[in-house]
């Protein structure tokens, strides 16, 4: 089966790619699988190699970010879309691509230039 990935970032949602690979999926008859990658967050820093005094859910986290992936999408494709979330644990290097093995197509964002940066894309 035919089917395009479309990387999207935590931060921007990448709405560009969204936009982008939905429309290349449907030129294609492809299905749409939008994935962003995951990593734990690092417990709070102690003084003195104390156990931390706040302790931080990764599981509570992970299904957080879940649905902000799932959110994203919709804002950008609409409810109704026909698009398959994949949150996937790693950097995104290494997800995006064993998450575009074997996929007819990935489909990434630009990266923002930072203001003043001085880069141009």
């Amino acid at each position: 089966m035919t089917h395009i990935v479309v990387g999207g970032s935590a931060s921007s949602g990448s709405p560009g790619a969204l936009r982008a690979a939905a429309e290349e999926a449907r030129l294609r008859e492809a299905d749409l699988i939008a994935v962003q990658a995951w990593r734990a967050p690092r417990p709070p820093a102690s003084p003195g190699g104390r156990p931390p005094a706040v302790s931080r859910d990764a599981d509570a986290s992970y299904a957080a970010a879940e649905r902000n992936l799932q959110s994203q999408v919709a804002s950008v494709l609409g409810a109704d879309a026909r698009v398959t979330c994949r949150l996937v644990r790693g950097t995104p290097r290494t997800v995006l691509l064993a998450e575009s093995a074997g996929a007819d197509l990935l489909v990434l964002d630009a990266p923002r230039a930072r203001e003043g940066s001085g880069a141009q894309l």
